[in-house]
């Protein structure tokens, strides 16, 4: 591989906002998870572990940006498994980041999104009125 210090200067002026809309793009998610729970459920348990979710996904993002900012400025880069080391982060690792997102809101589905009984009430109100809105 090869890269010189033209491609850090091309990335100079966006990729801080590069970098700042990913990040942003990373907390609308979580962010959609916290809204979809119940707001009388929302524990801090719960609010602890989108938060665990958030930090686990900005450190792959911080990694593989950075990553490939380095390998644009020396030159130079690691490898991991037959790939560049910001590379091996985007392929072996934001899956993973992603599994630990929806592993937590599967986890706390039942107890914060969806509960048995809201399920009850919500099937309770489609019996009452769900021929009415044909």
């Amino acid at each position: 591989m090869q890269a010189g210090a033209a491609g850090a200067m091309r990335l100079e002026t966006i990729g801080g906002l590069a970098f700042t809309f990913q990040s942003m793009v990373l907390v609308f998610a979580i962010l959609l998870c916290v809204l979809s729970g119940s707001p009388a459920k929302r524990s801090p348990a719960f609010l602890s572990w989108m938060a665990v979710t958030y930090a686990v996904n900005i450190l792959v993002w911080q990694q593989m940006y950075f990553g490939h900012q380095a390998f644009l400025e020396m030159g130079e880069t690691g490898w991991l498994l037959g790939f560049p080391a910001a590379t091996a982060w985007q392929v072996y690792r934001v899956w993973f980041a992603g599994v630990v997102l929806i592993a937590v809101y599967s986890a706390g589905f039942r107890h914060y999104v969806l509960s048995e009984d809201d399920e009850l009430r919500f099937e309770e109100l489609l019996r009452k009125f769900g021929d009415s809105w044909d």
